[in-house]
């Protein structure tokens, strides 16, 4: 039973998430922008969208008031260039993005990498983004580890 509420849950987290995408560019006002590298803080404040996404690590600037500033995070791959990298337990490690060569998917449903996104979130709001870009969440699909990646996330937001 447990695991049919979680399954609704997922299906109405979609559903809100299609619906708000929808609903966002029905009236073309509310514009996105998605850039990890190659800008700069006069740059990010000359652009008129409403919605940034920016590497968390790369943007050392200081918030402007607009737009909404969202902090690129993987939480489903360890990326090689992060800080973290050094210190990563390798056995959290499954294997390598064949797509993206230094992005390895990761055992996400260990508390060791759990950890480590949740410094990254803790670094997030300290650099004071307005909220969190999530990538490779989809990462549970390939391993056939829904549940585990639903409780993931419930985790973080808990």
């Amino acid at each position: 039973m447990e695991t049919i509420a979680k399954e609704i849950a997922v299906l109405t987290l979609l559903f809100l998430v299609i619906y708000f995408y929808l609903h966002l560019f029905e009236d073309g006002t509310h514009l996105w922008h998605y850039q990890l590298q190659d800008y700069n803080c006069e740059t990010v404040r000359s652009w008129s969208y409403d919605y940034i996404v920016v590497d968390l690590d790369e943007f050392n600037c200081s918030m402007p008031e607009k737009p909404v500033m969202l902090a690129y995070i993987s939480i489903g791959e360890a990326e090689d260039y992060r800080d973290y990298w050094k210190d990563l337990p390798r056995d959290l490690i499954l294997y390598e993005n064949s797509e993206w060569k230094g992005n390895y998917v990761v055992k996400f449903w260990d508390p060791r990498w759990r950890n480590i996104v949740e410094n990254m979130i803790i670094t997030a709001k300290r650099k004071g983004f307005d909220g969190l870009y999530l990538d490779r969440a989809d990462v549970y699909y390939e391993l056939n580890r829904m549940e585990d990646m639903v409780n993931f996330i419930c985790e973080l937001y808990g």
